[in-house]
């Protein structure tokens, strides 16, 4: 008999953003990582409904050729389950609410295919508000949809996302928040005081609706005058445990594992030219080469990051909360199961 989900919530490993190839070398590498569960961005970060359920049925295709690899989870126990027959348990997510801003009744759709997850917006704005690149009074906050689309999300159980809200936009949300929400792919402001990362007096509301924040390894979030290492992207967790509590911190790769890029479309995308005011203060080391940790450049690594939280000092009970065991929580709380 399965022990007790809270028994076993040490043991289950989760990257609480993942954008790595949807193929069988790189669950295989995900696998060699001992990481049990991703929540993977399953649709565009733009389009249409339609358009955004043609790559999720594409994208389920793919999971059913390799069911002995992964498996899609829609509940906590579907995660345990994965981490018992040696899989990766695929929690679906998007990364905008776009796809169902002009119809709220949707997200009930969204949720009876198995996402589970979604972030109010990306790095624009939406009808729900503004994503973290406007500023000041260009971030104009949650809009009257987004208080609506924030009451629907909890009131079917969908996880709330805000790591990609301006700063204002995210405020609003987390004072109308009720229910546990994450940022599940951000970094102290304190540390460095990127548009993508959250103050403290953020991560602590987080922490007070019982949700998590995910660390992020993508490096523009995590330093600016050199290449990151893993132990810069470390001392973000420990600030982050600090402020807002061992409970309520996880980790996040947010790293395109398994995907060859040209270079030159990337740096068009997430380059040093691109998204300005999220680039503010990042030194000439930043290109195709450095987006990922010096130390973390595949998520076959994440046994370093375990290595290094006990190094520093973090006793291993703690450590497991951090490698997955507070996200599974808030999964099993929001999802049921």
């Amino acid at each position: 008999m399965m022990q007790a989900l809270s028994d076993q919530a040490a043991e289950a490993v989760i990257d609480g953003l993942n954008v790595a190839a949807l193929t069988r070398e790189q669950m295989e590498r995900t696998r060699q990582g001992g990481v049990n569960a991703i929540n993977l961005t399953i649709v565009p970060t733009s389009g249409s409904f339609e358009e955004c359920m043609v790559t999720v049925g594409r994208r389920l295709a793919k999971l059913a050729e390799m069911e002995d690899l992964a498996i899609v989870a829609t509940s906590a126990e579907d995660i345990c389950a994965a981490r018992d027959t040696d899989r990766v348990a695929v929690v679906m997510g998007s990364q905008n609410a776009a796809f169902v801003e002009n119809d709220l009744a949707l997200l009930e759709i969204a949720k009876r295919i198995g996402v589970r997850i979604i972030q109010a917006t990306h790095n624009a704005k939406n009808r729900l508000g503004s994503g973290a690149p406007f500023k000041g009074d260009e971030d104009t906050g949650m809009t009257e949809e987004g208080r609506l689309w924030l009451s629907e999300m909890e009131r079917l159980g969908l996880l709330v996302d805000l790591s990609h809200c301006g700063l204002r936009t995210t405020a609003n949300f987390l004072a109308a928040a009720t229910k546990p929400l994450v940022f599940s792919h951000a970094n102290a402001h304190a540390r460095w005081p990127s548009l993508r990362n959250k103050p403290d007096d953020m991560l602590r509301r987080v922490a007070d609706l019982g949700g998590v924040t995910g660390a992020v390894m993508w490096t523009p979030t995590v330093r600016g005058d050199r290449w990151p290492t893993l132990d810069d992207y470390v001392d973000h967790i420990e600030h982050m445990v600090r402020a807002a509590g061992i409970e309520h911190v996880g980790f996040a790769t947010d790293i395109s594992d398994g995907i060859e890029e040209d270079p030159a479309v990337w740096s068009q995308a997430w380059g040093p030219g691109s998204l300005p005011t999220l680039m503010e203060g990042i030194g000439p080391w930043y290109g195709y080469e450095t987006e990922r940790l010096d130390g973390y450049r595949s998520l076959s690594d994440t046994p370093k990051l375990r290595e290094r939280l006990v190094a520093r000092g973090m006793g291993e009970a703690d450590a497991d909360k951090v490698m997955g065991g507070n996200f599974l929580r808030v999964y099993r709380e929001v999802w049921g199961g």
